[in-house]
């Protein structure tokens, strides 16, 4: 068990080795790329949807989307282009495969935006460069189904359960007591100067995702 697992990594480890594993965080965007993680997709059915997401993308008109200091993050040119990205993407009917996309998706957010992509923190870079939004995507997107086919074709065979979902610990759990063998964990000290902020971190990919949260409260 891991009660704040990020993305996953306890959970992987778990796969590899053939152990049942339960994860919990209160962080929605470290749930969505944990459950990508550990969920194999055929990567010619990932390289047939990505062509697809690009050929509608040239396509789409943006809609209207707004949040709070949307244009003080991204340059006009760069909203309009997630903006047709994410409706490209939240079209897809399959779930699973929506969900990969989605975190390729909230991955190009960062990169395009003008928050420094090497920082924890969100901090706002004091110089913006002219940014190919679909190339951006598109490379992630190709990395990910790489690594994420690599991963699957070296594992051997397993029926291991993974149980993962977005939960707050200081809440009850729904665990029966003595069912967990072990708890694998590397919690937030709170210690701001030396720990991730992970609500600077996933907001403005969460905002983009549409997942109206108090982020800074993750």
């Amino acid at each position: 068990m891991d009660p704040f697992m990020g993305s996953g990594v306890v959970g992987v480890e778990c796969l590899i080795s053939g152990r049942n594993f339960v994860g919990y965080d209160i962080n929605p965007l470290a749930v969505l790329i944990a459950k990508v993680r550990t969920t194999p997709i055929k990567s010619n059915l990932l390289l047939q949807m990505l062509k697809h997401i690009i050929q509608d993308f040239k396509h789409q008109k943006p809609e209207f989307f707004e949040f709070d200091n949307l244009y003080y993050w991204f340059d006009k040119e760069v909203v309009k282009d997630l903006t047709r990205l994410r409706q490209s993407i939240f079209k897809i009917e399959d779930r699973i495969v929506k969900d990969f996309f989605k975190v390729a998706f909230s991955d190009t957010v960062r990169r395009v935006s003008k928050a420094r992509y090497d920082e924890f923190k969100l901090v706002r870079k004091k110089e913006s460069d002219s940014i190919n939004v679909l190339k951006v995507f598109e490379e992630t997107a190709l990395k990910n189904i790489g690594l994420l086919t690599q991963f699957y074709e070296n594992l051997p065979p397993t029926k291991t359960n993974l149980i993962l979902e977005e939960r707050n610990i200081l809440n009850e759990i729904p665990l029966e007591d003595e069912s967990v063998d072990l708890v694998i964990t590397s919690p937030p000290y709170g210690d701001s100067r030396t720990t991730v902020a992970y609500g600077q971190f996933s907001k403005l990919p969460l905002r983009w995702l549409g997942i109206e949260k108090d982020v800074d409260k993750i």
